[in-house]
Parts: structure tokens; sequence; C-alpha cells
């Protein structure tokens, strides 16, 4: 089996299993940036720039380099955790939705 037929059968493991597929290469900045451009259409233009800058301050910096495929509930809950401890309930609800 060829590199490129072992990447395809994981592609259709993946879909079959119900994962998103996702190029490999795909991480959460760039998630996120796709959700800022597309995800808020239509939303009102304070929205997007709330949700731009707390995308910006809280979760880029922390996660954004991370492959969107490898990113585990257990580094999410961790991020979550320490945010917890310096901002308000509602910024931490906020930059969930971000």
């Amino acid at each position: 089996m060829t590199l490129e037929d072992a990447k395809l059968k994981e592609v259709f493991r993946d879909h079959d299993d119900g994962l998103a597929v996702a190029p490999t290469n795909y991480t959460v900045a760039k998630a996120v940036d796709d959700w800022l451009i597309y995800g808020l259409a239509g939303r009102d233009a304070k929205t997007v720039v709330t949700c731009t800058s707390l995308s910006r301050i809280h979760v880029v910096p922390a996660l954004g380099a991370r492959k969107l495929r490898e990113l585990g509930g257990e580094e999410v809950d961790k991020w979550l955790a320490d945010k917890a401890m310096t901002l308000s309930t509602r910024t931490l609800r906020a930059s969930t939705r971000a």
C-alpha cells in the first residue's frame, strides 16, 4: 500500500467514524479565521468585532498552532480551567463561542 493509499484510507475511516474530515495541517487558528469569515455572516458588526477580539486575545495565542485533528478535549478543558482563573464568567463564555 502506498502512502497516498494509506492517507486516503485514513480519511475514509475518519468519515465513517463520524469525525469531521479536515486537512491534516488545518490548525485551530485557521478554523477560527474561517469561522470569523463564514460563520458570522449576517451578524451585527459589533458581534463580529467582539468575537474577533476575543479570538485573537484568548483562543489563538493559546491553541491556534494546534492541529485541529489533534486537539483533544483534555487540552481544551485545561485551557478553560486556566482562563477561568483570570476571566469573568461572561468573558469566558463569550470566548468559548469565539
